[in-house]
């Protein structure tokens, strides 16, 4: 089998195409009360809900150029999860997601494509402002956001749960980058 061209590479990382068959690699991921509560429905994927998200990804893709993509480690050997920026219409705003695989928690990776998509949106221009939320209880997407320098906006309801809304605009990106250059996201 060939290998898949990456969309987005970092050090460990690569953001490739879904492929038919994927929506089980996503039951894997959103399966569990515990890996779903803050996804999609908040309800464990099954294989007709994963499909679902696959197919508005995949449209999202191909009108826009960026979504929600595959996450895989950069040789291509692991799926590590999901991640993209997708353009949400009725909120007129570009947002920030990514979900990481449980077996793979608490080694960095969600750190490393958060800053990788960050950089990616604003250097190649792709809009002025980029929005990302994180549920409540959602610690570690909290400080993820916070070190990648998002700066939150507000608190609203998702699904009746409590969400804190974070944001960094072209201005704060360029602050920020200057202020931490060691933690450029590499594109």
């Amino acid at each position: 089998m060939l290998a898949q061209s990456a969309l987005l590479r970092t050090l460990r990382l690569a953001l490739t195409r879904w492929l038919d068959g994927d929506e089980e690699r996503l039951v894997q991921l959103h399966g569990t009360p515990e890996t779903s509560v803050y996804v999609g429905h908040g309800k464990p994927w099954d294989r007709d809900y994963a499909r679902e998200r696959l197919a508005g990804w995949r449209t999202g893709f191909r009108r826009q150029g960026f979504s929600t993509l595959k996450l895989m480690t950069a040789n291509g050997s692991e799926f590590v999860g999901r991640a993209g920026i997708s353009w949400y219409e009725d909120a007129q705003v570009h947002q920030l997601a990514y979900s990481i695989e449980r077996s793979k928690w608490d080694q960095g990776y969600a750190s490393e494509i958060a800053s990788a998509l960050v950089g990616w949106f604003f250097e190649t221009e792709v809009g002025e402002r980029l929005e990302a939320m994180a549920h409540v209880d959602n610690a570690a997407s909290l400080h993820i956001l916070k070190n990648t320098g998002f700066r939150e906006i507000d608190m609203r309801s998702v699904r009746g749960e409590p969400c804190r809304f974070f944001q960094m605009t072209r201005a704060d990106y360029a602050d920020f980058a200057k202020a931490r250059p060691s933690r450029k996201p590499t594109s």
